[in-house]
């Protein structure tokens, strides 16, 4: 008996959509597709679905590969977290607490507490406005490297068929077909996949 059809969906967001959930279900349930869900973690698709989360997650014919944290912990995202956040926060807030406790700085208190609320506004800001903007260029780049050690085991020869769910998913699903290339790579929710794969083959070898 041949082995199931195996289909690698690979999604970066942070909440799953709909669209990607009932997705995977019907790979599963409907067409016997066996499913490697490449997402940033459990709680992608348990927070906005706890259910259908609680009703997939042990299904025999899928498997998980999550990052866990790992994007979160990528030096560009702990980089701005502490030069731009954390330690002028703490020096300013330090600074706030010497002006109440010391009698002759209690003059300097309030310049220092406007000090740390200009702070939180221009760190807000080039979060918003400057970093978020240039790690969206650099993001595709980055996950595909995370996800790809996190891959770094799999036999990408029983895979069949590889399907990038986002844009920032593309990079990976590109570098995966071009180091595999009996992969089909698509961005293509696709149904009736066996059928569809009988079909291809047919081609090949025809």
């Amino acid at each position: 008996m041949d082995a199931p059809l195996r289909v690698m969906i690979i999604s970066t967001v942070y909440r799953l959509n709909e669209r990607i959930r009932n997705y995977v279900r019907e790979l599963l349930e409907k067409e016997g597709v066996r499913v490697d869900l490449v997402f940033l973690g459990a709680e992608a698709w348990e927070e906005v679905d706890p259910e259908g989360w609680a009703q997939v997650r042990n299904h025999p014919l899928l498997t998980l590969y999550t990052l866990d944290g790992a994007e979160q912990r990528h030096p560009l995202r702990r980089v701005e977290r502490v030069l731009v956040h954390r330690a002028p926060r703490a020096v300013l807030s330090r600074a706030t607490r010497l002006t109440e406790r010391v009698g002759p700085l209690r003059p300097l208190q309030r310049p220092a507490k406007a000090l740390e609320s200009g702070h939180r506004r221009v760190a807000g800001a080039f979060h918003v406005r400057i970093y978020n903007k240039a790690y969206k260029l650099a993001r595709p780049s980055v996950l595909a490297k995370l996800f790809g050690r996190r891959l770094a085991d799999v036999d990408f020869r029983a895979v069949d068929r590889i399907v990038a769910a986002d844009v920032y998913a593309v990079t990976l699903g590109w570098r995966l077909a071009r180091k595999h290339p009996h992969l089909v790579a698509t961005t293509a929710l696709d149904r009736d996949l066996v059928a569809l794969h009988q079909e291809l083959r047919s081609r090949e070898d025809s």
